[in-house]
């Protein structure tokens, strides 16, 4: 991006937004409770055995049987972000804020 359209623009934050308080503790939750759950089962797996990263059998298997998996748990933690009530906003849900904006 910046090739294309050039330093000083503005145009997004490089690294953390310590103003965006919202969406840096979203990404916490979601690494914490579906990045980190997940990863954790995988590791299982290939220290058991039943895993070998290295096998391409294996490799296509997780994306069939795993990726279904981790997209629900990514779906359940959305559904979950959106209809939280968010207290600064008079306990309205994120949803709410999308739908009335």
């Amino acid at each position: 991006m910046v090739a294309v359209k050039g330093r000083n623009r503005g145009s997004y934050i490089r690294g953390r937004s310590v103003h965006n308080q919202r969406i840096e503790r979203l990404w916490r939750d979601v690494n914490l409770q579906v990045g980190m759950a997940w990863a954790s089962v995988l590791r299982g797996l290939e220290r058991e055995g039943y895993l070998n990263v290295d096998n391409r059998i294996h490799i296509a298997a997780l994306h069939w049987v795993v990726l279904p998996a981790l997209n629900r748990s990514l779906a359940h933690k959305v559904q979950a972000w959106n209809h939280h009530p968010l207290s600064s906003q008079s306990n309205r849900t994120p949803l709410d804020l999308f739908i009335s904006d």
